[in-house]
Formats: C-alpha cells, structure tokens, sequence
C-alpha cells in the first residue's frame, strides 16, 4: 500500500460521513416540520378549567333573593357559581338537565333568562330552578363546553341532586 493510497481512503470516509450526517439532519427537519404542519390543524382549544360551587335550596320562599328574573312560583335552585378557573365565552357552554338519564331541558348560559351574555367569571353564577310540582332532587345537571373550532364538546361540571339515581 503507498501512501497516496492509503490518504485517498481516509477522504473518502471523511465525505461519507458528511454526507450521512447532512442526510440525517435533512430527514430529522423534515419529519419535524411534518409533524408541526400535519398536526396543527389537530390542534384544538383546550376546554376552560373551571371549579364550579353548587348549592342546593329545596325550599325557596322569595325567588329573588337568588335572580330576578326567576319565576315567582320558584321553589327550588340550584346556584352553580363559578369558584375560580378560566373565564369562558356563555356561547360555548350549555346546562342540560337530566332525570334518570332522560334528558329535560337544555340551553346555552347566554340563553338562559337568568344567565349572562358577557365573559363568565369568578362569581358569577347560573340558576337552574323548579317550581309548581316540580323538583331537582332527583335530577341531573351536567355543564358542557362546545369547542368552537370543531364539534367536539366535553362535560366542564356534573351535580346530582340528593336523590338522583
């Protein structure tokens, strides 16, 4: 083996490498960018973290102690207070009423006669509410967040009243 030979060898191995480390970085940035473009658009908004109070009033003699716009013959609430967390838009967030599993009623915060249509914040609060024979005890409330960006929605809060089954 001469020289020339032996220096020509070593070279080539210097290039290859090069190469390889080159072609390595080229495909590490390339699954990287993939992964940013591809799945950004899975990207959704999280659901607002919300501590949710409520407080259940099974005799209720003035209405208007809890909202003014509930109805005189009200004789049963449900304050669901907003403890602390996220704010979140009234839009995106429903109350659904539940007996046994069998849906009552259903209505956007903003929607409802005695909710808001402003930001909702810590202390504000909504007021689901019974009157004539009706009752909560055995009933359901579930807060739902609808994403605004997709049709994914996710329960943010459930209470069951002391006799729901």
């Amino acid at each position: 083996m001469t020289w020339g030979t032996f220096f020509d060898e070593r070279a080539v191995s210097k290039v290859i490498g090069v190469v390889l480390m080159v072609a390595i970085v080229v495909a590490l940035a390339a699954t990287v960018g993939f992964m940013v473009v591809g799945f950004g658009d899975m990207l959704n908004e999280p659901a607002p973290q919300v501590a949710f109070e409520a407080t259940y009033y099974d005799e209720v003699d003035d209405p208007d102690e809890f909202h003014p716009d509930l109805p005189s013959n009200t004789n049963e609430v449900v304050v669901l207070s907003h403890g602390v967390g996220d704010q979140f838009d009234p839009s995106e967030v429903e109350y659904v009423i539940y007996r046994n599993g069998d849906e009552q009623f259903r209505a956007f915060w903003d929607e409802s006669d005695h909710g808001q249509e402003e930001i909702v914040s810590s202390s504000d609060a909504l007021y689901p509410h019974a009157y004539g024979g009706e009752t909560l005890s055995d009933m359901s409330i579930r807060i739902i967040w609808h994403n605004p960006q997709s049709d994914s929605s996710q329960i943010i809060y459930e209470w069951d009243g002391p006799e729901a089954g």
